[in-house]
């Protein structure tokens, strides 16, 4: 006879269930069995929701650099249990939250999503996180203006090194350009020539994603060269003409040229001079 715990049939709760029974004869003497119902859960959790895999924006980190923060995704989760109460399970994320994570614009990470019942089963979803960079480059054009003399012998600045372009700097990979298009390089200054007056230059600092930061820098090239003459006529010594007190004296005019190209005109307006002094009145 069942002198304790279920019956076979019985629906027998998780854990170890007791059951005995006792067989006795007519004359009374009687005999015990004993052994133990053990049920264990071998059903694992379900995942009801998994967090959406989500965008994390560089400026989430802790410092100007090109790394995002991973967010804490336990409280978008949804799990049941076929024995462990909702309240009970316990869910974790592998990398924790708060861990930095990327280098480079559009980097991926994968985080695992652990849902553990009492019994240790336990199910998983993964989602994946994004690093985008919504940080704008840092370009200082830190001389709005330059006063620059022309280069001797052209009427422009010859730009030898890279002391006209501005500094730039980005959390994560930037490019500089400018849109002077003379110049031998988009990126920089230096080969390019600056025509004598004002020029003004447009520089771009645009990185990966597209985040772009301008600045306009107006660069002054003054001639500051003197013309300087070709032909200049040696001394011209003659004598005076017949019965004169004086000579007809012809000449070449003096021929001057100008770094810049411009007419130079000697003093004077005739190109042959005349000198004659008669005696008399």
């Amino acid at each position: 006879v069942l002198t304790s715990g279920l019956p076979s049939g019985a629906e027998f709760p998780v854990g170890i269930n007791p059951v005995a029974y006792t067989a006795t004869d007519a004359s009374g003497n009687s005999v015990e069995c004993y052994f133990n119902v053990v049920v264990y859960d071998a059903e694992a959790p379900v995942i009801v929701e998994c967090p959406e895999d989500q965008i994390v924006f560089t400026s989430t980190g802790f410092f100007a650099d090109c790394f995002g923060v991973v967010p804490n995704l336990i409280p978008d989760v949804e799990a049941e249990d076929n024995c462990t109460l909702e309240g009970d399970l316990l869910i974790t994320q592998d990398p924790a939250a708060g861990t930095p994570f990327g280098g480079a614009h559009l980097d991926e990470l994968t985080v695992l999503i652990t849902v553990t019942d009492e019994a240790g089963n336990s199910a998983t979803c993964e989602v994946v996180l994004t690093l985008v960079d919504n940080e704008y480059p840092e370009l200082g054009c830190n001389n709005d203006e330059f006063d620059l003399d022309n280069t001797p012998g052209l009427c422009a600045y010859q730009v030898t090194d890279f002391s006209l372009d501005p500094d730039f700097n980005d959390n994560c990979t930037a490019i500089l350009y400018h849109n002077y298009l003379p110049a031998p390089q988009l990126w920089t200054l230096n080969g390019a020539t600056l025509p004598v007056g004002t020029t003004v230059i447009v520089w771009t600092a645009e990185d990966e994603a597209g985040n772009k930061t301008t600045c306009t820098q107006i660069y002054n090239v003054e001639d500051v060269e003197d013309p300087h003459f070709t032909l200049c006529p040696e001394d011209i010594n003659v004598a005076v003409d017949v019965d004169e007190c004086g000579a007809e004296v012809n000449w070449q005019g003096p021929i001057a040229e100008d770094n810049c190209g411009a007419t130079v005109e000697p003093c004077g307006t005739d190109r042959d001079r005349i000198h004659r002094h008669r005696r008399g009145g």
